[in-house]
């Protein structure tokens, strides 16, 4: 078994998000809101959820398109690798070029652009479905001899990469950019300025969209999101939201057209795109007390280790063992969202997800050891939740929902 060199770099990219904050906070660069950066690594959490279920299916494709491969590159040598890294580059632009033009490629992609800021955390807000419908353009490397492990690590390095180009901390490096994708260059495909929308694809290389025509710089400052936006830090409805709209288009459609709204491009019949700046957009941001925010901000450090515990196991067991502590994750982080957005059932959804995960570690402590140690277990989980509780009161320091109006809108 190869290692998951994306795992290991989960906790480096914890700390680079801790750092990125603590500087934006010294620099007073206002690039990190608590509750929009929970909710992008809420999001995360999320897709890894997902993907423990999915990614299994995409290697089965994969390995079995492997075995009737084209090509048998040597052995130990240099070849699969250059192969495998220059191949997933060039594959990744084509499918996140695509994803950005056709509808249904777009419902899945969007979810990674729905934040309103741009940092590190951003990098890590990733959609749930992405492995279904990135895996056929990766089959093409299976053709041509790529071993299944190399292209995990080659399609890991990619990814590794990317993540360090979600940042407002560095210049624009114009040189870098005739060879290599940059923070700057990134952030324009962030961008919902008419002029950024639809830009550089580039995952590591930005020379693709030198080729292909899609290369735009930075030239006056981005304004981050959706040009219909979210408006909700929910990371489940995050994933649906886009197929709802789909859904909607559908249903208005002529009956001779419904099928196409499903390769459409997703700005078609959103009236004309209007000039947007930093000056008059007004990003989501509801407000909560710093009791809530603290309560929100101690469950996510838990979360954050469940979640790793969750993502270290999950190679060992089966499938039908991870569906319940999956679910408790997946409803954990609706539970914070809810908490920040200041939702009237929020306490319900708590306590009963609370409740379950006292449940779950009572039971998975006692199939390995005594029903003594596994009620420890879970008194002393339960205990936290009650001490954490206690000395934030989020109920009593919730405010009531807020939702900001925007003084400006485009087309999608």
């Amino acid at each position: 078994m190869h290692p998951n060199l994306v795992t290991y770099a989960v906790p480096v990219f914890f700390a680079a998000i801790v750092a990125e904050a603590i500087a934006d906070r010294v620099r007073q660069k206002s690039a990190y809101r608590l509750g929009c950066a929970i909710s992008d690594l809420d999001v995360g959490i999320a897709s890894q959820v997902a993907d423990l279920f999915l990614k299994g299916l995409g290697l089965l494709a994969y390995a079995a398109v492997y075995r009737h491969r084209l090509v048998t590159l040597p052995e130990g040598s240099v070849w699969p690798w250059v192969v495998g890294l220059l191949g997933i580059d060039f594959l990744y632009y084509w499918w996140h070029r695509m994803s950005h033009v056709i509808n249904v490629l777009w419902a899945v992609h969007a979810v990674h652009h729905q934040s309103e800021d741009m940092n590190f955390a951003v990098a890590l807000r990733q959609p749930a479905f992405e492995a279904l419908t990135i895996i056929p353009f990766h089959l093409p490397l299976a053709l041509l001899g790529v071993e299944p492990w190399i292209y995990v690590s080659c399609y890991a390095i990619d990814l590794i990469y990317q993540f360090w180009v979600h940042t407002e901390m560095t210049r624009r490096q114009a040189s870098l950019e005739w060879i290599l994708n940059t923070p700057s260059a990134h952030r324009v495909h962030h961008g919902i300025n008419p002029r950024y929308l639809d830009k550089n694809y580039g995952g590591i290389l930005l020379v693709w969209d030198r080729l292909f025509g899609t290369y735009e710089p930075e030239v006056e400052p981005p304004v981050y999101g959706v040009t219909h936006p979210l408006s909700s830090y929910n990371p489940i409805w995050a994933n649906f939201a886009p197929f709802a709209e789909i859904a909607r288009l559908v249903r208005q459609a002529p009956s001779g057209e419904k099928l196409g709204v499903l390769f459409a491009h997703p700005g078609r019949g959103g009236g004309p795109t209007r000039s947007v700046d930093r000056g008059t957009w007004t990003k989501y941001d509801p407000r909560s007390s710093g009791q809530v925010a603290g309560y929100v901000f101690a469950h996510f450090v838990l979360l954050a280790l469940a979640g790793g515990a969750f993502l270290s196991l999950g190679e060992q067991l089966s499938v039908a063992s991870l569906l319940i502590p999956g679910a408790i994750i997946l409803a954990s982080t609706l539970a914070l969202a809810a908490w920040t957005e200041g939702r009237r059932w929020v306490l319900a959804v708590d306590l009963a997800r609370q409740a379950a995960a006292v449940a779950l570690v009572y039971a998975a402590v006692r199939f390995r050891t005594s029903s003594g140690v596994a009620a420890v277990a879970a008194l002393g989980l339960a205990v936290v939740f009650a001490v954490l509780f206690a000395a934030f009161r989020p109920a009593s320091a919730a405010l009531p929902r807020s939702r900001p109006s925007r003084s400006t809108r485009s087309s999608p």
